[in-house]
């Protein structure tokens, strides 16, 4: 029994250490967005039906406190053993440890470091604003340039790879591995049409691209590489303009390059 209360000394100083760490505001509760960026949807279902409002001073209230955290550490101890217990501690402090999307992070950032290869064309070890430009056009390029080398970077008008990489990985962290593919599947569409574009092979191809970009030209009244929904209307009515946005509108702004 000594060495049994031992233990659980140690699982309830650990899951203290736990809790600390997975409140991240320091209010002293855990709330269902915190376990949710911290250890997925799953979690916030099976902890606010173990934890909250089990204990004699507190009623449900969708967040959980320290003393309720620690008697659910306490309830599996007694109730389904001390391996139980420590699988569940031992689990959360792998979780937080190593990122919650440990694994996921490392393919998102594998995968943006392949579409950072395919966007550096000059090899320079930087993605420059006319390479940005050249893929995105100047809009969504800027878009780029500020969100990553901006926020995240050293400001220097240029994307190098690690801040690329960082900028799809804190995505990954804070929203999860779906939301940064989400994002990198926007940017492999637009290198994968701008390398269709590139890679014409036949007399065809160049001739439906020739027209295509004559046709945009047209229609971009202000010269910005962008057509507004309103461009769009001008042109082919209101109905049509829906139907191309509906269709070619990757970023879901409302207008198209």
């Amino acid at each position: 029994r000594e060495m049994s209360d031992k233990v659980l000394i140690d699982i309830l100083s650990r899951a203290d250490v736990v809790f600390r760490s997975l409140d991240t505001n320091q209010n002293g509760f855990l709330e269902p967005d915190e376990i949710q960026r911290h250890l997925g949807e799953s979690y916030v279902t099976h902890f606010m039906n173990f934890c909250d409002g089990k204990t004699s001073a507190r009623n449900r209230d969708n967040q959980i406190d320290r003393e309720e955290f620690e008697e659910y550490f306490q309830h599996t101890y007694f109730h389904k053993g001390k391996k139980e217990a420590l699988g569940v501690l031992e689990d959360l402090e792998s979780w937080i440890e190593h990122g919650k999307f440990s694994k996921d992070i490392e393919s998102v950032k594998n995968h943006a470091s392949l579409m950072f290869d395919y966007i550096g064309q000059d090899q320079s070890g930087e993605i420059e604003k006319s390479e940005l430009n050249y893929f995105f056009g100047h809009k969504h390029g800027s878009h780029f340039l500020e969100q990553v080398d901006g926020a995240v970077g050293d400001g220097n008008n240029a994307i190098s790879r690690d801040e690329w990489e960082t900028y799809f990985s804190a995505i990954a962290s804070e929203s999860g591995k779906e939301a940064a593919e989400g994002e990198l599947e926007q940017v492999r569409y637009f290198v994968k049409q701008r390398r269709m574009l590139d890679n014409a092979k036949t007399k065809e191809d160049l001739e439906v691209i020739e027209y295509a970009a004559k046709l945009f030209h047209n229609m971009d009244n202000d010269d910005d590489n962008e057509l507004t929904m309103e461009e769009l209307v001008a042109v082919v009515g209101k109905e049509n303009a829906d139907h191309f946005v509906t269709h070619m509108d990757h970023w879901g702004d409302g207008d198209g390059s």
